[in-house]
């Protein structure tokens, strides 16, 4: 059975729209902001590509609801205004809201709690006469908290707002944190209208919010070296479903590379098996849009037969690092291009460049930092 996929909205730096977001990166215009205040000072980047913070109007929900959502769940839930603006499907009314699932990728905290340990220290100090100024600090409080540490509501609020503002009440998913999750997200989306679970299904990701303690991860996974993992703030989405549409998702894959000795070998594989499932062979590809700008990638390319004229994006160098919301915000700039019979080419070492081609199948990959990897397939419909 075939599964339809359609763009849906993204919501970055840039713009609002897949088509000012295109033309946003031929003109190289895509805006940076400064870091916003000291404690920021640690960062390598004296700019990261931050978004506007929507509003209740623009997310057409009661004020007191916002008590509810941070940043990153307000970018998602814009994300899904606009994607149920642009797509008559999601309100069509001849599909039950038990058929309408949604499938989301997005970070799991979204602020930060003190450890019980910490709560406990600061209530014996408040009783001593000498009470050091520094511990009402927020300095002291991200000092002292561990990264990442928190009592978060984030997935369930931002799916219960996104499933009861537009009626989906199918089977759902959420997904964390990284970039692959995004791809896992759409493949579970496809497999579920496939098996009958879902007719229509919204998929979308959202990257983390800035804030201080992203360094830390940054520093974790080496990530602060990348000279294009600049942060960003993103959400992006896609409408997949039964209903024949212009562009399927025709084929995919998705692996673990435990042994980072094997990375080629097994990218290399993962992308012929997805070009298998979807009836394909590499020769067929006309694009080819990467999670990673690294010599792996470009070696996994090569070892899988494909061509060296292959046309390849790395968008990342262009938006900066959107976690999950990277790859739905390729997905909709391949979607884009097949409509258009344009593609863009470009990486961290050559410019952008945007042409005329005829786009038929066009392969984009996803990774995380553990090893997972995902190859997706998204195929022009010729009937349509």
């Amino acid at each position: 059975m075939k599964v339809f996929i359609e763009p849906g909205a993204v919501v970055c730096a840039a713009a609002t729209r897949v088509d000012l977001l295109w033309q946003s990166l031929v003109d190289g215009t895509v805006p940076k902001e400064p870091l916003p205040c000291p404690a920021y000072d640690t960062w390598p980047w004296p700019e990261v590509y931050a978004t506007p913070e929507p509003g209740a109007l623009e997310l057409g929900v009661d004020r007191k609801v916002l008590r509810t959502m941070e940043k990153q769940a307000k970018l998602a839930l814009y994300g899904a205004c606009l994607s149920a603006d642009a797509r008559a499907s999601l309100q069509d009314k001849h599909i039950s809201p038990a058929r309408r699932g949604l499938y989301l990728a997005i970070p799991t905290v979204d602020e930060s709690v003190p450890p019980w340990t910490l709560l406990e220290t600061l209530h014996e100090e408040s009783a001593q006469p000498a009470q050091p100024a520094e511990l009402n600090s927020t300095e002291f409080l991200l000092r002292e908290i561990p990264a990442f540490f928190g009592l978060s509501t984030l997935n369930s609020n931002t799916c219960a707002h996104i499933s009861a503002r537009f009626g989906l009440m199918g089977a759902m998913g959420a997904y964390s944190p990284f970039a692959d999750a995004a791809f896992q997200a759409l493949i579970d989306a496809v497999e579920s209208i496939r098996n009958g679970e879902n007719h229509l299904a919204l998929v979308g990701a959202v990257s983390p919010k800035i804030n201080p303690q992203l360094l830390v991860q940054y520093n974790y996974w080496g990530w602060d070296q990348k000279a294009t993992r600049i942060p960003a703030e993103a959400s992006a989405f896609a409408v997949v479903g039964a209903q024949p549409r212009a562009t399927s998702v025709s084929g995919f894959a998705r692996g673990f590379i435990a042994d980072p000795a094997q990375a080629i070998s097994q990218r290399a594989a993962l992308l012929q098996q997805a070009l298998g499932n979807a009836g394909l062979t590499v020769s067929d590809l006309d694009w080819f849009i990467a999670g990673e700008d690294d010599l792996v990638e470009s070696a996994a390319l090569v070892l899988a037969g494909a061509c060296a004229s292959l046309p390849f994006l790395f968008s990342e160098a262009f938006l900066g690092y959107a976690g999950a919301a990277n790859p739905l915000l390729n997905l909709n700039l391949a979607l884009a291009g097949v409509q258009q019979q344009m593609l863009l080419e470009g990486d961290s070492r050559q410019p952008l460049q945007c042409y005329s081609r005829s786009l038929r199948h066009v392969a984009l990959s996803a990774a995380g930092p553990e090893g997972q990897y995902i190859v997706v397939i998204i195929s022009r419909e010729e009937a349509l």
